[in-house]
């Protein structure tokens, strides 16, 4: 999955959990949580519905790092398979 492809998806579910949020002036490197005034419970929808587009498992340790579009994108594409 390209950085665009991944940056889409989490968008995406982004705006699944937060259908009136404005994505279009969310900056991908703003606090969206602050941005956008999302809840505790909107956040752990929005990881656990990540979790299901991504078949990635978010630890609760790695998600204080996890505060922007960008720093997510780069965290799911570390974590990505390698082809073999």
């Amino acid at each position: 999955m390209t950085k665009a492809e991944c940056e889409a998806r989490v968008r995406a579910v982004l705006a699944e959990v937060e259908p009136d949020a404005d994505l279009d002036q969310l900056s991908s490197d703003a606090n969206f949580v602050e941005q956008l005034a999302i809840d505790s419970l909107s956040l752990v929808d929005f990881v656990l519905e990540l979790e299901r587009e991504t078949g990635l498992r978010v630890p609760d340790e790695d998600l204080p790092g996890l505060t922007s579009i960008d720093a997510i994108v780069e965290y799911v594409i570390a974590r990505q398979p390698t082809a073999a």
